[in-house]
C-alpha cells in the first residue's frame, strides 16, 4: 500500500513497567503511529507528514505544545487513548486516495472523544486532524455511557506495607514514572477500568463517508443559523425603519468618511429589508429622495456604488 511519508514529531518514552505494547498494538499503523523497544523503555511516535510548514515545526517547540505532550503521556500511561486514535484518524486520510484503505478496520474507540481537554484539541490542531472525522467517529460508537472513575485515593488502604515502601522510595528518589506507575496501580486497585469500547467492525471507508455526512449536516445548521440571525436583525429593523431614516440624513449632514459608511451600511440594511418584505417601490422613493439631496458627495456616490446600491 502507498503511504504519505511522515516525517517524526513527538516521541514519548515510556518504562517496559508503564506501557503494555498489546495494549495499543491496534493503533500501531508503522506510519504514524509506531512503537519501538528499546533496553527497558518503550519509544512511541507520534508523526506528521512533509506538508507541515515551518511554522508548525516552530509550535511542537512552545511551551503549550510541550505541556501538551506531558499531559498526554500521562493520559496513554493511565490508558487513555484517544491521542492514538486520533492520530490513527490522521493516518487514514493520509492515505485515503488508496483504495485499500477503506478498508482498514477501526481500533477500539476510545470513551470520551466528545469531551476533548486542552492537551488533545492542541495534538489536533497540531496535526491538522479533522475534527468533522472525530465527530463522525464519535457520533457512531455505541459504547456504554460512561461513568465517574472511581477515586484512585480510595484504593491506598489496599496497597501492602512492600507496595507503599516501594512506591514511596521511587518517589523520593525522584525515578522517572514513579508517580505516574502509583496512580496506575491505584486506579486498577479502585476498579477503574479501560476507557475504550470494545473492537469496532467499522473500515476506513465507512468513517470517511460519515466524515462528509457530519461535514454536510454541519455546514446545514450553520446555513440555518445564519439565516435565523438574519431573519431575526431584518425583523429587530422592521421595527425602527423610520428612525433609521432618519438617523441616514444625520449621518449624511455630517459630510464625514465614517458617517458616510455607516450611512452607506443602513441603506444596505434596509434594502435588504425592504425586499425581505416586498416593499421595495416605497424603499426605492426613500432611496431616491438620498440621492437627490446628498449624492452629490463624489464620496458617498463611490460607497454606494461599491455597496451594490448604485
Amino acid at each position: 500500500m502507498t503511504r504519505t511519508s511522515a516525517t517524526a514529531a513527538s516521541p514519548f518514552a515510556f518504562q517496559k513497567k508503564l506501557l503494555d505494547p498489546s495494549d495499543i498494538e491496534p493503533y500501531l499503523d508503522g506510519e504514524f503511529i509506531t512503537l519501538e523497544t528499546r533496553d527497558n523503555y518503550h519509544l512511541l511516535e507520534l508523526k506528521f507528514n512533509d506538508d507541515a510548514g515551518d511554522s508548525d515545526l516552530e509550535y511542537v517547540n512552545s511551551d503549550q505544545m510541550l505541556n501538551s505532550l506531558t499531559t498526554l503521556r500521562e493520559q496513554i500511561i493511565q490508558g487513555d487513548y484517544r491521542a492514538l486514535y486520533v492520530v490513527w484518524l490522521l493516518s487514514i486520510t493520509q492515505m485515503e486516495d488508496d483504495p485499500e484503505t477503506d478498508e482498514i478496520l477501526e481500533p477500539p474507540v476510545p470513551q470520551g472523544l466528545n469531551k476533548l481537554d486542552i492537551g488533545l484539541r492542541t495534538l489536533l490542531e497540531f496535526f491538522g486532524i479533522d475534527s468533522h472525522l472525530v465527530s463522525a467517529a464519535t457520533g457512531s460508537t455505541h459504547s456504554a455511557e460512561s461513568t465517574p472513575p472511581p477515586d484512585p485515593a480510595s484504593a491506598i488502604p489496599s496497597l501492602t506495607r512492600e507496595e507503599m515502601e516501594s512506591h514511596l522510595t521511587a518517589i523520593v528518589n525522584g525515578e522517572a514514572g514513579a508517580v505516574a506507575l502509583l496512580k496506575k496501580q491505584l486506579s486498577q486497585l479502585a476498579g477503574a477500568s479501560s476507557p475504550t469500547t470494545a473492537t469496532s467492525l467499522r473500515t476506513a471507508g465507512e468513517l470517511l463517508q460519515k466524515r462528509e455526512t457530519v461535514r454536510n449536516q454541519e455546514q446545514t445548521r450553520a446555513r440555518k443559523e445564519a439565516e435565523r440571525k438574519r431573519i431575526q436583525k431584518l425583523e429587530d429593523l422592521s421595527t425602527r425603519q423610520e428612525q433609521a431614516w432618519e438617523q441616514i440624513t444625520s449621518l449624511c449632514q455630517e459630510k464625514r468618511a465614517k458617517a458616510y459608511d455607516q450611512a452607506t451600511q443602513l441603506l444596505r440594511d434596509l434594502h435588504e429589508l425592504s425586499e425581505y418584505k416586498n416593499e421595495s417601490a416605497q424603499y426605492q422613493t426613500r432611496f431616491t429622495g438620498i440621492l437627490e439631496t446628498y449624492a452629490k458627495s463624489a464620496a458617498f456616490k463611490d460607497r454606494l456604488r461599491r455597496a451594490g446600491l448604485l
